[in-house]
């Protein structure tokens, strides 16, 4: 079933209903995508998370500062102006961020460093984004990737999400695999061009 789904293993088959839910489906083969990113040797960045939560705690200390620490406004107006201004400014960056990398604008962000742990032949990139859309009735779910920091996506690709699932709901894991693969494998190969 849809709702069913444990730690550590992977969803194979989906309810017949949520076939037609492209917000399911998109999160469904995101994290797919992610998992053979890992497998590939790269790990998930949480340097966004991290980044969003520091500027929400300044913002949410500014508004308790203006509003419960500063009483006499006459006396305190340069820094009820200053707590204000700082509010502003880091609700205008998050607002920028969820923008640029948040799911509800761009699609799912996975952004990837390479693991310096890792045991066997070097990545060929430090750093993957990749970033995949899925738009409200489509079923063109399109994946695209890119190395290091750059804003033009090296590798884009378009699949049709129902090529995927059979009509019992059946996901069809190797050949999405095969095509994250693929595409990981663009992208190594542009690099060296």
């Amino acid at each position: 079933m849809a709702g069913n789904h444990e730690e550590g293993k992977e969803q194979m088959t989906v309810d017949k209903l949520v076939l037609h839910d492209t917000q399911f489906i998109k999160k469904h083969l995101d994290d797919f995508m992610m998992r053979v990113l890992k497998s590939e040797g790269y790990e998930e960045s949480n340097l966004l998370v991290l980044s969003n939560f520091i500027v929400t705690s300044i913002a949410v200390a500014a508004a308790v500062c203006s509003h419960f620490v500063l009483k006499d406004f006459k006396t305190q107006q340069p820094l009820m102006i200053l707590c204000i201004a700082v509010w502003m400014a880091c609700s205008v960056i998050l607002t920028m961020t969820e923008r640029m990398y948040g799911a509800n604008f761009s699609g799912a962000t996975y952004i990837g460093f390479s693991d310096p742990k890792r045991i066997g032949p070097a990545l060929p990139f430090k750093f993957i984004c990749a970033t995949s859309t899925l738009p409200k009735y489509s079923q063109d779910y399109t994946l695209k990737m890119t190395p290091s920091r750059s804003r033009k996506p090296l590798v884009e690709r378009t699949l049709h999400y129902n090529d995927y699932y059979t009509s019992d709901g059946q996901f069809l894991k190797e050949k999405f695999e095969s095509q994250v693969k693929k595409t990981i494998r663009e992208l190594t190969s542009a690099k060296t061009k």
